[in-house]
């Protein structure tokens, strides 16, 4: 990559060296009284004198997104020149005030009050959006002092202040009933950020007058200064968050030209003026050349300076398939689990996909926890990049992605990415910090190719390896054995065991192998590794495997979350009878124990005699490497051969040695990464030769449970699970008996088992068909059925406490007196969308949104913008459970209220997993309150229920936009037409009350919805939002009288919006003007120009990305079918992308990557 062109040519150039008089010149102090509009100064603070040298700013590139900053010295060029301009009068005490316009920026101090933590007050282009301040004297007493708000009203002085009766304080006023004082909080400032508060120590400041000089050789030299400072960090390249290569190259050669210019003596005023004019032109296009992240194959890589100077390796991001966490490790180009498959969500947030394992970045589900990975797209992120480095950081559920343990650069991993919002702390806001990174595309076509195939050899390989484990545990269960638990192999545990890795705890109840024999279920040993076991005195043939975990017995409930987590999941297996020089182990088997109850016990046939065991923990039960046990017991054990199907089935004996050799031969081919279909094709048909005769009797015994559970929990009743008939509990019951006493007998063959389970099964489904079920297409409350004794969630809703994507369900919205708060609250309204193999979507009718997968232990449930598969069980006693079914969850947990929040926890009915159901009727209810939109405002706004109508609310109104008329001035007239209703996801914009008025608390009366979607729909420039969403310059947005353009990138909040010029589609007739607004900064609406699909004038791959999302969802995006069909056939599909990559490119599509966008796009 090309390295900009900075001060180096300053060696080469000395020898021409002249001395320039400064540009600006700093004169006397000025008082309150002295200042005026039109004045030029420079602002210092004179709270502390060791801050005294600090100015008031233009903000430097290493904090360009402040706008504004104070810091010290007065910086570069005219960084720290301010002119003052009228303002109007001030809102609440009616004195003179005054803008402050920043020369060395152009922009003005913002209105961001109270931003303690962001950007502080921030810089604008856009006056309207520009603070406006009362100056006030410090030799006077603050006009508003106030006894009671003395801390807020009356001048506090530092012990090393050094104002004086001379010195000023900036005042505004955010409303009519407050104030607040520009200040530099520089104690704990993450920031030089300007900031504005009511304390009164550190709002005090020194105005100077400044004049300018005028010298264009200055111009010149004070533009280089500025320029090589900015840029000298940018490198040119071709991956996102790097400039143009080409256009830094001609960026260095102005800049080279500029340089000999300003420091030839001989230059002529016309030979400076056409210098400075070319430098700024050519710095102005390389700025706009930034590139984007558009959609492709990345590599993700720590781009942390310490890394590189420690000279230690790359490090990047990959996906822990076993923990189904984001991990950072050693980094490999030629392994794929690097690879990543970005694709857009929006305009702004993209989802990250694993290539490897085909899991998303998921939720951390709170602070320094580790990120998930998950089967489903619900947590898009966001890629913030510092321009010109391409170093970002990355945040995805609002929270940034951090490489935990390696502050230093000098480890060497595997450790997870964990949620660290590291650019919020003192100097983090920076590029090649710990917590950012590169995204390096994946173009080369040899690369891509390889990437496919390897994925689908990994593929491959990962099916074949699920069947052999299918395989393993199926012929497990063809023996029963006869376990000797009197007699425990290890009996001297400081002579018979020894950990590969102890982690020492550093306790008395820790470390020290007898404690796994000493039957306490309180002392423990923790380790990483294998266990070796010596039975060198009484070597076995077979043998069965006990621990038990960590505070098993729940009398300290902390250490039983501990020991449920770290118990060993994924055990290999090894034998032995010789550990001299590294021993003769052999590989017997993997064995699964992460699930089984108590006692955990698995038997294993070593078949030979061995003297020496290891028990090696490939992952605990969160997929991680460490484990902890309290017990730990080796028992001799014999097959019965009398019980045992093996023996007994006729010709099962047969398939299943067929089996076993299936699974060894297979072995070595997962091992080596080579399987082939006709490999999976072998395994699938070896293991369906064993189930054509295996009676699985564990079968029949989950539905024995799961029949008993319904008959003893069942009430009868005409409500939402409830049974309408009594004698089906009894018909039940009959049917359990029948099959405890014919599924269970000896040497029962697989046919006459299968007659049995029919015979329940079908009972079991008569039985449910007189239970009362919730039906699709209707809206229900979620209320907790737990009424355990400690229960304190009984009655409690199940709700939805916000639209963005980190908002949790929340459980409770009752009032005081325990009664129902929820009644006309849609965010505690609940529909059931079917989805396949008889699982449901669970949609909020709030947010249009959905209850979010299963993501780890101990996490919350939040939302999901798209579908999660739940299972709904009926639990008896009027409840149900909703389970999700991810991979991730193994036990299968389900929802369960804790306080006032909602996780997980085993389903069980009459606990707090359990949850009642009732149907909401429509006529009854009438209608929904929200309470999202103040009285007396304006706003843009998109809701995922249709308002039927907006007349219900006294002096409340809908608009659409009729027509957009741009001057030569910048002012944009918007002209809306009234509208009285709106369709679910419809963008309008909404006034209520008097937008010049104070804001009041308002509930918005809506009848109640018939339709509610996930998607929000653009109309005609306006661009409503169901979740948050970042826009862009040039768009506008509400400032809650008036709309404003933005400035730069501006969060919007959910359910509100934004206008956005490329989504305007032209006037709409036949319609009145109802209203009409102003807006100065608008961008320009659609040029017209074929390729500019959104609007934006550039035809590029943002436009690419936009023909996508329309072919997904063509309402959604609020396009015209005219403006996305590309070649003019009348269809939007795949060849109207090739057609726009063609001119972007000028090629053909041949790329791979791009050829796999096509294939998806075809398959919609």
């Amino acid at each position: 990559m090309k390295k900009l062109f900075t001060l180096t040519a300053l060696v080469v150039l000395s020898a021409l060296w002249t001395t320039m008089s400064a540009r600006w010149v700093v004169g006397e102090r000025k008082s309150a009284a002295d200042i005026k509009a039109g004045d030029t100064v420079a602002i210092s603070f004179a709270s502390s004198e060791a801050f005294s040298d600090y100015y008031i700013q233009a903000a430097d590139v290493d904090h360009a997104n402040l706008g504004v900053m104070v810091a010290q010295g007065m910086g570069l060029g005219a960084s720290s020149v301010i002119t003052f301009e009228d303002g109007p009068a001030d809102l609440r005490t009616g004195a003179p005030t005054f803008y402050m316009k920043l020369v060395g920026s152009g922009k003005y101090v913002g209105n961001k009050y109270y931003d303690w933590y962001g950007v502080g007050q921030g810089a604008v282009d856009v006056i309207d959006n520009a603070a406006n301040f009362q100056i006030l004297s410090c030799g006077e007493e603050i006009p508003w002092y106030n006894e009671e708000q003395a801390s807020y009203t009356k001048w506090e002085r530092n012990a090393d202040a050094i104002w004086d009766e001379k010195s000023v304080a900036f005042s505004a006023s955010p409303s009519e009933k407050d104030f607040c004082y520009l200040a530099y909080w520089n104690y704990a400032s993450s920031a030089p950020r300007a900031i504005t508060w009511k304390y009164t120590n550190t709002i005090q400041w020194n105005v100077y007058s400044v004049s300018y000089q005028k010298d264009l050789r200055d111009d010149l030299e004070s533009l280089i200064d500025t320029y090589s400072t900015a840029s000298g960090d940018f490198v040119g390249g071709t991956d996102p968050g790097y400039y143009d290569a080409s256009v830094i190259e001609e960026y260095n050669t102005v800049m080279e030209q500029a340089m000999t210019v300003c420091y030839t003596p001989t230059s002529t005023d016309e030979e400076l003026l056409e210098a400075y004019n070319n430098l700024k032109a050519a710095y102005q296009k390389m700025a706009s050349s930034l590139i984007q992240v558009s959609e492709g194959y990345y590599y993700i890589v720590n781009d942390n300076a310490k890394i590189a100077n420690n000279g230690a390796t790359e490090k990047a991001m990959y996906v822990n398939d076993v923990a189904k966490e984001i991990y950072w490790g050693e980094f490999d180009t030629n392994d794929i689990k690097f690879v990543f498959h970005i694709t857009p969500n929006d305009a702004s947030t993209w989802f990250v996909q694993n290539v490897k394992t085909d899991l998303y970045f998921g939720s951390p589900g709170g602070f320094c926890k580790s990120f998930a990975a998950t089967a489903d797209k619900s947590y898009p992120s966001t890629f913030k990049f510092y321009p010109g480095t391409g170093s970002c950081f990355i945040k995805t559920d609002n929270w940034t992605m951090c490489p935990k343990g390696n502050a230093g650069g000098t480890s060497a991993g595997p450790n997870a990415v964990w949620s660290y919002n590291g650019e919020t702390t003192s100097g983090g806001n920076v590029a090649h910090a710990e917590w950012t990174w590169s995204l390096r595309k994946v173009t080369d076509q040899t690369v891509l190719d390889r990437i496919i195939e390897e994925k689908a050899q990994y593929d491959r390989t990962m099916e074949l390896k699920a069947l052999s484990k299918e395989g393993s545990a199926l012929y497990d269960k063809l023996f029963d054995y006869n376990v000797d638990t009197n007699n425990g192999l290890i009996t001297d545990a400081d002579q018979q065991i020894k950990y590969s890795h102890v982690i020492v705890q550093g306790v008395a109840f820790a470390d020290k192998y007898p404690y796994l024999i000493d039957g306490c279920d309180t002392t423990y040993v923790q380790g990483r590794g294998y266990v070796d076991i010596s039975i060198a005195s009484t070597p076995q043939k077979n043998v069965t495997f006990f621990y038990k975990r960590r505070g098993a017995s729940n009398k300290y409930p902390q250490a039983a979350d501990w020991g449920e987590t770290e118990r060993p999941a994924t055990v290999n297996i090894y034998a032995a009878n010789d550990t001299l020089n590294g021993g003769d182990w052999k590989f017997v088997k993997e064995v699964s124990m992460g699930d089984l109850a108590e006692p955990i016990m698995a038997s294993v046939d070593l078949e030979a005699e061995y003297k020496f065991l290891r028990y090696e923990v490939k992952a605990n039960k969160t997929g991680g490497t460490v484990f902890t046990m309290s017990e730990l017991q080796v028992y001799p054990c014999s097959v019965n051969e009398t019980t045992s199907q093996y023996y007994t089935a006729e010709g099962l004996k047969t398939v299943a040695d067929a089996l076993k050799n299936k699974i060894e031969a297979m072995r070595p081919i997962v091992e080596n990464n080579t399987a082939t279909a006709d490999d999976i094709a072998a395994m699938r048909a070896s293991i369906a030769a064993v189930k054509g005769l295996y009676a699985d009797t564990t079968v029949l015994s989950a539905l024995i449970t799961e029949c008993t559970d319904l008959a003893d929990n069942v009430t009868v009743g005409t409500s939402i699970g409830q049974i309408d008939d009594e004698a089906q509990i009894g018909t039940l019951r009959s049917a359990v008996t029948a099959a405890k006493e014919n599924g269970f007998k000896e040497n029962i063959s697989k046919a006459e088992l299968d007659v049995v389970i029919a015979a329940l099964t079908a009972a079991r489904a008569e039985f449910l068909s007189h239970v009362k079920n919730f039906e699709t297409g209707k809206w229900y409350f979620i209320t907790n059925a737990d009424n355990t004794e400690e229960n304190t969630n009984n009655g409690k809703a199940l709700y939805m406490t916000g639209a963005s994507s980190d908002s949790e369900a929340g459980v409770g919205n009752l009032n005081e007196d325990g009664s129902a708060a929820y009644t006309y609250d849609p965010y505690s309204m609940w529909t059931f969308i079917p989805g396949e193999n008889g699982t449901f979507k669970i949609q909020n009718m709030g947010t249009g949104f959905y209850l979010a997968d299963y993501v780890k232990s101990g996490a919350n449930v939040k939302q999901s913008y798209t579908g999660v598969a739940y299972k709904v069980s009926f639990l008896g006693a009027g409840s149900y459970a909703f389970i999700p079914q991810s991979e991730a969850n193994t036990a299968q947990n389900a929802i369960a209220a804790n306080e006032d929040k909602a996780g997980f926890a085993k389903a069980a009915a009459a606990t707090a997993s359990s949850w009642a159901i009732t149907e909401i009727d429509p006529e009854a209810t009438e209608l929904i309150t929200i309470k999202d939109f103040k009285r007396n405002m304006l706003d843009i706004i998109a809701l995922p229920f249709n308002i039927d109508d907006i007349s219900l609310n006294d002096d409340t109104h809908l608009y659409g936009i009729k027509k957009i008329t741009q001057s030569e001035d910048g002012t944009s007239t918007i002209d809306f037409y009234e509208k009285t209703s709106a369709k679910a996801g419809e963008s309008c914009l909404l006034v209520i009350g008097d937008p010049n008025a104070e804001p009041e608390d308002n509930e918005l009366l809506i009848p109640f919805p018939t339709t509610v979607t996930d998607k929000a729909t653009p109309d005609n420039g306006l661009f409503g939002m169901l979740y948050g969403q970042d826009i862009k310059e040039g768009d506008a947005y509400s400032a809650g009288n008036k709309l404003v353009a933005a400035t730069g990138s501006v969060t919007i909040s959910a359910h509100t919006g934004a206008i956005v010029p490329s989504y305007y589609t032209g006037e709409v007739s036949g319609v009145e003007t109802a209203l009409t607004l102003t807006v100065k900064g608008l961008g320009a609406i659609p040029s017209g120009k074929k390729g500019d699909v959104n609007g934006d004038g550039i035809v590029n791959t943002a436009d690419v990305t936009t023909v996508y999302n329309y072919i997904e969802n063509p309402d959604a995006t609020g396009l015209t079918l005219e403006r996305v069909d590309l070649n003019g056939d009348g269809q939007v599909n795949a060849t109207d992308v090739i057609e726009l990559y063609n001119m972007i490119s000028g090629a053909d599509a041949s790329s791979k990557a791009f050829q796999s966008v096509i294939r998806r796009l075809l398959a919609k």
